[in-house]
């Protein structure tokens, strides 16, 4: 440790540092301890001295050090095979954290080396550790997501493959399901607005969604636990089944018909609003289903939109939940603005309004209960204070009446002698 130390105290200085950049051989022996790192060993503190000096490098001397590592990716894969190294991670998060290493991070192919290590022959920290990283990288890529790195990814059938492979390994393992959905959700977060053609990201997501809804239902039908609260006892849902809302939610999010047709023709959207109903008080589990709900309600597809209201039976489902007490169940609030977002695309979706139209007891609903949660959750009014008070008067006073110097009080507060201060005990 104390010659690690010294190492770095001494090549620190700004003068050794220009000699490394000014004789490349300095970095290759530099970047050699790479080679020497044991992918089985605990990090040592030498690499964090090592991390250390690089990040020097890095920010005296950025477009020089990023020249070096564009023409030696076998840095690259040095740095993979020590994904368990938390501080070596930090120099391939600087290379990511650059738009211009990001064609030779794509040639190294970097998303598949991480996913390879995605198997059930490595161990479990190995598995742990590849995944952190990943969803580190995929966090980096948020705001280059035009580079060709980011596209490689969404469009990398190897890498995608690799992935739903390792989720779908049999034995089912929750912790293997568990990796590659947080994976998969942080991918589809970079795909920005303006992607007009869906990636391949998304058609072959589009393509499993039978699986995981299967998943989820077999998940659904094994006995959960129960924790006992103030009110009783509730079910735990499990972090799988809200990784697998959170994939709903994202494929959602994208907005690509194709995602909308095979949930709809899937009936996904049913088995969501009963495991809504199902867990009253799970508020994530309401929150997400709901806003599945509404990325369906704007998909611009009006007849989809309208068979899964009927084949759910969203809107008789909604009223009845409104006649049970309120301290039953967690869900009414969510309900209620699914209902409001339903009503205002209602006045843009024929088809919609007429089905609302039809339904005698929504109509009711919608004109009396509703409006009259509206009025009582969004008027402002209601706040409303009263100044007046009948035994305490507030006076300016005049500030000559203070002596010089002396801080005094801009308001006095007369008591009324009427006033009990005996009433506040």
């Amino acid at each position: 440790l104390r010659i690690s130390h010294l190492c770095f105290q001494t090549l620190g200085s700004d003068l050794l540092l220009d000699m490394f950049i000014e004789n490349s051989s300095l970095l290759d022996a530099l970047f050699y301890f790479l080679e020497t790192v044991n992918r089985n060993s605990t990090p040592e503190p030498s690499s964090a001295y090592f991390t250390r000096f690089v990040g020097a490098l890095f920010e005296q001397h950025p477009s020089e050090m990023m020249t070096y590592c564009k023409q030696h990716l076998r840095m690259i894969g040095n740095l993979v095979e020590n994904v368990h190294n938390s501080y070596l991670m930090e120099i391939l998060y600087k290379l990511v954290d650059s738009n211009l290493t990001h064609q030779r991070l794509m040639e190294s192919q970097l998303f598949y080396s991480l996913a390879k290590i995605l198997d059930e022959n490595e161990p479990i920290e190995r598995q742990e550790d590849a995944t952190e990283v990943i969803m580190s990288v995929l966090t980096l890529c948020q705001p280059w997501g035009e580079t060709a790195f980011v596209k490689e990814l969404l469009n990398s059938s190897k890498t995608i493959t690799q992935i739903l492979d390792y989720i779908k390994l049999r034995p089912m393992s929750q912790f293997r399901v568990q990796n590659g959905l947080k994976i998969l959700v942080s991918a589809l977060q970079l795909i920005g607005d303006d992607c007009a053609d869906e990636p391949l990201l998304v058609t072959n997501l589009a393509l499993h969604i039978e699986y995981f809804k299967e998943l989820l239902q077999d998940l659904c039908k094994t006995d959960a636990p129960a924790v006992t609260v103030t009110f009783g006892e509730v079910k735990l849902f499990g972090f799988v089944r809200l990784g697998i809302l959170e994939l709903f939610l994202s494929l959602m999010c994208t907005g690509f018909p194709i995602v909308v047709d095979v949930m709809a023709s899937n009936d996904v959207f049913s088995l969501l609003l009963d495991i809504l109903f199902e867990y009253k008080w799970n508020n994530i589990v309401h929150h997400q289903v709901t806003k599945i709900f509404s990325c369906l309600l704007y998909c611009n597809n009006h007849e989809i939109m309208k068979s899964v209201i009927e084949k759910c039976n969203i809107l008789d489902r909604i009223v009845e939940a409104h006649k049970v007490e309120m301290n039953t169940c967690g869900y009414l609030g969510h309900l209620r603005d699914l209902a409001n977002e339903m009503l205002s695309v209602a006045d843009h979706s024929p088809p919609i309004a007429i089905l609302m139209e039809q339904n005698a007891k929504w109509k009711e609903f919608a004109t009396s209960v509703l409006q009259d949660w509206n009025d009582l959750e969004c008027d402002d009014d209601s706040h409303d204070f009263d100044d007046d008070d009948d035994d305490i008067d507030i006076e300016l006073c005049d500030p000559q009446d203070f002596e010089d110097g002396e801080a005094y009080e801009e308001y006095e507060i007369d008591i009324d002698d009427a006033y009990d201060h005996e009433d506040d005990y």
